[in-house]
């Protein structure tokens, strides 16, 4: 089941959050995701962030900020590859009339998967904070 976040699921969220940025951007520290994780967590609250569950344990959620930008896109690791995150970005499809993210040219996986979901990618440049490489990629209704 998809729904908006409630106070009860921020808990959940933001240990997918932390575990699977940890492990999906292994060229960055850990400190570093560790080191943002109470500025996301307030970020949290004025965001748009819908999580799926299912028998109330979140396996994976989305965050939209500005009715557009997807500022994550993140599912539990034992519960990839399962179709969470194609549901997830189909939730949002009906809602917004665009969607846009910054995605790591080092992580093609995630590449991969917004292109099979209808992404195109739109430019490049550099992180500001990593001066690694990222790709915009956006849809469109």
């Amino acid at each position: 089941m998809i729904e908006k976040a409630q106070e009860k699921h921020f808990g959940s969220v933001m240990a997918i959050w932390l575990n699977t940025n940890i492990a999906a951007h292994s060229f960055i520290p850990p400190s570093y995701w560790q080191g943002m994780f109470e500025a996301v967590q307030e970020a949290m609250r004025s965001a748009d962030v819908f999580v799926y569950h299912e028998n109330d344990q979140v396996l994976g959620f989305i965050g939209i900020i500005d009715n557009e930008y997807i500022a994550g896109l993140f599912v539990d690791g034992n519960a990839q590859s399962q179709g969470i995150g194609r549901k997830l970005l189909a939730y949002c499809k009906q809602r917004y009339q665009r969607l846009s993210l910054d995605v790591f040219t080092e992580n093609p996986r995630a590449i991969r998967f917004y292109e099979a979901n209808g992404f195109d990618v739109t430019g490049t440049q550099m992180n500001p904070d990593f001066a690694r490489e990222e790709q915009r990629m956006v849809w469109s209704a």
